[in-house]
């Protein structure tokens, strides 16, 4: 629900015609006939029914759009970090290795 002020000229003379004719409803209704509307003045509340189909549509592709994109960013990020860990583990092996092999007893050619 949204105000609607009589925000131009033309809205309170249109507001004021129209109440002129509706003088049974509004005499019905306990409200005073022949209000003259003033400008900027509150006239009452708008409310706007809009079809949800199209809208409902619009949302749920894009939250499926949003899914498939998160499922993505999930994949590339445990790729990543398989990746990391299998060069991690690569590198440590081959350091391993080398370290080893430097930290063996020389064995002098006595022996």
């Amino acid at each position: 629900m949204r105000a609607d002020p009589a925000a131009s000229a033309t809205c309170v003379e249109c507001t004021t015609a129209s109440s002129n004719v509706r003088k049974p409803l509004r005499s019905a209704r306990s409200v005073s006939t022949g209000k003259m509307w003033k400008l900027h003045q509150l006239m009452g509340a708008l409310e706007i029914n809009v079809r949800s189909t199209a809208s409902e549509a619009r949302a749920e592709e894009h939250n499926r759009l949003t899914f498939m994109v998160m499922l993505g960013l999930f994949a590339v990020g445990v790729l990543s970090h398989r990746f990391l860990v299998v060069a991690t583990w690569r590198a440590a092996r081959i350091l391993t290795r080398q370290l080893a092999w430097r930290a063996s007893p020389i064995l002098s050619p006595d022996s």
